[in-house]
């Protein structure tokens, strides 16, 4: 170690020779008022280096964690990239995103769980620190079915299981959906459709078998289960049906 220029800081160096020390980077351990440094300096004394850091794990303080390719943030055994917070304690991890224009707007936006374990994301207030009232403008169930929302390519928002969560909007979406399917059949009762008798026969019952759906599956339909609206004669000519 040295006293470089009295500043009072330890420097260490690959040689013992310290007359070299104004040829060789350096190994800074300092302290000063508030802040400790470990870091490493360049031949001009000010110049930070990269500083690389070995062994199979690093932790900083009790609970950030780094082994290999993972970090950990309130998890002292990283299993990803990142992870942040514990399933295994109680915790409550969540990323805050702030912006500030400079021009006297700025806002945070917090991403994580909510109090229901719903995927949350909203305003997070505008100060830098802890105390700011998280507003959940989004959010979905842990337990909702793969794919519930999305954007197709043409973007269009998809509810694959419709919309609302009450069994009137449930028995609504059914019937909605039964409509369609019997909109889709109307083409082959027209008088000049080419069709044979016995092919408009299978499809008449078709469409009375999605007539009788509704009612006959309206307690499954009504408790929000899901069911399966035929949405073809699988006995049809396909051909036909593509007319």
């Amino acid at each position: 170690g040295v006293n470089r220029d009295n500043n009072k800081q330890l420097w260490i160096t690959s040689s013992t020779n310290l007359a070299q020390n104004a040829t060789k980077s350096v190994l800074r351990l300092a302290a000063d008022v508030g802040t400790a440094y470990i870091d490493c300096i360049a031949t001009n004394g000010t110049t930070a280096l990269p500083l690389v850091i070995g062994g199979s794990s690093i932790t900083l303080g009790n609970n950030t964690t780094i082994i290999g390719t993972y970090m950990g943030i309130g998890n002292t055994t990283p299993w990803a990239p990142l992870n942040i917070g514990n399933p295994d304690i109680v915790s409550d991890g969540y990323i805050n995103f702030s912006k500030n224009t400079g021009t006297g707007t700025w806002r945070n936006c917090r991403v994580g769980y909510s109090s229901g374990f719903g995927f949350a994301i909203g305003d997070n207030g505008n100060l830098n620190n802890n105390t700011n009232s998280w507003t959940v403008q989004f959010a979905i169930a842990y337990s909702a079915p793969f794919a519930s929302l999305g954007v197709h390519s043409t973007g269009k928002v998809v509810m694959q299981f419709g919309y609302g969560t009450t069994s009137a909007h449930f028995l609504k979406r059914a019937r909605n959906i039964r409509n369609e399917l019997l909109n889709r059949t109307d083409r082959y009762f027209l008088i000049d459709y080419p069709i044979a008798y016995e092919q408009q026969m299978i499809i008449k019952a078709y469409r009375q078998e999605l007539r009788e759906f509704i009612n006959n599956n309206k307690e499954r339909i009504l408790n929000g289960e899901k069911v399966d609206l035929p949405e073809q004669p699988n006995f049809i000519d396909l051909n036909i049906i593509k007319r």
